[in-house]
């Protein structure tokens, strides 16, 4: 079995309006005083994906807006709920998709390739020979 890598986990908080309604999942960062601390119950997959939707949006990186959820249906529908949640809450570490590769300046593409054992090599994409060890 291989050894998973260590990974910077980002704390979650349930943010709130003026009002003290939840408003849903986002990052500890960036919610301010209307906020709790998310509990285990709340980081659920489908939490996470509008997170991430959203996440995208507000970084103005708009084609991934809606992808994250079909990617959440995906893996519920291939691994079920519990490895599509910990797959997602991954993901969340890395700001989404794309947080993992810098789009529109979110996230931190660094972390995310040297998590996953990517040397950032875009020759190797572009001819055809980027190969996923085993």
């Amino acid at each position: 079995m291989k050894k998973k890598p260590n990974i910077k986990v980002l704390d979650l908080v349930m943010s709130s309006d003026w009002d003290d309604v939840e408003m849903g999942l986002g990052y500890a960062s960036e919610c301010g005083e209307f906020s709790r601390k998310a509990k285990k119950s709340d980081v659920t997959l489908e939490a996470m994906a509008i997170l991430l939707d959203n996440w995208a949006g507000n970084c103005n990186a708009h084609d991934f807006c809606g992808v994250h959820k079909l990617l959440a249906l995906l893996l519920h529908q291939e691994l079920g709920r519990t490895k599509a949640t910990r797959i997602m809450r991954r993901l969340v570490n890395y700001e989404g998709l794309n947080g993992m590769d810098g789009v529109a300046g979110s996230g931190d593409p660094d972390l995310a390739k040297k998590e996953l054992g990517w040397i950032d090599d875009y020759d190797d994409i572009d001819d055809g020979k980027f190969v996923i060890p085993d």
